[in-house]
């Protein structure tokens, strides 16, 4: 794991059965020494006894679990729409009529009279149709398209998405040591042999850090809303 440096906190005083606990849930206890350098401090002690002091430090690793606030920054598409109009060109079928000359061959019949011989050697009027192919111009009226360009307008609905970032935060949980340093005064007499114990006094010197045991949930702030932006006029075409 890393280590973390927290600071030296103020010593406190604790109990005989606060430091059995420490020392039962501590996964590290190492003597460090002598409190300045093995200095044996004499105090004095009613009625008129004098004693000397010496300050035993050991420091422990206490695992702890802590809900460690994390800020989140998450972005969310939102979706708008909008209404554009669009100018085209579109061809536009016309029916119209052209004059159209035309000659055309068309039979007629002219009836041609003269006469036929018979056996008495007289003549006798005869009566002949004949057929011939007679020209004829003609004038007609033909139909066709034409396709005539004309301008459209057209309204076009057309996406316009907002990307927009929502912050909040989340609660994790942090595993780790609290680094705990443990003063403790052996009281000696003149003798020297110790004749007690004092004060036991600790302070957090550190935090070492092992892992996250939890993904803390997102909360987000509401979101500021958004100034309202005047109705814009659709342009138009003559």
């Amino acid at each position: 794991g890393r280590s973390q440096s927290l600071g030296h906190s103020r010593s406190r005083a604790i109990g005989r059965q606060s430091h059995a606990d420490l020392l039962k849930s501590a996964t590290h206890v190492e003597l460090k020494g002598v409190l300045g350098g093995g200095t044996v401090n004499k105090v004095t002690v009613p009625p008129g006894k004098s004693r000397h002091v010496q300050t035993i430090v050991k420091e422990i690793h206490v695992p702890i679990e802590k809900t460690v606030r994390v800020p989140v920054v998450k972005k969310h598409v939102e979706h708008h729409v909008e209404t554009k109009l669009v100018k085209g060109v579109e061809m536009v079928p016309v029916k119209k009529y052209r004059t159209v000359t035309e000659t055309v061959l068309e039979t007629q019949e002219d009836v041609v009279r003269g006469y036929r011989e018979e056996w008495q050697k007289v003549k006798v009027p005869t009566r002949d149709v004949v057929k011939r192919q007679v020209p004829r111009t003609l004038t007609r009226q033909v139909a066709y398209v034409e396709y005539v360009p004309e301008k459209t307008v057209h309204e076009v609905t057309v996406p316009n998405d907002v990307v927009r970032e929502r912050h909040g935060h989340r609660l994790d949980k942090h595993i780790g040591t609290k680094i705990l340093q443990i003063e403790e005064d052996h009281h000696y007499e003149m003798k020297p042999v110790r004749v007690g114990r004092g004060d036991i006094r600790v302070r957090e010197t550190g935090y070492e850090h092992h892992g996250k045991t939890s993904h803390g949930r997102s909360t987000f702030h509401p979101p500021p809303r958004a100034r309202s932006a005047p109705a814009k006029r659709a342009p138009t075409f003559a």
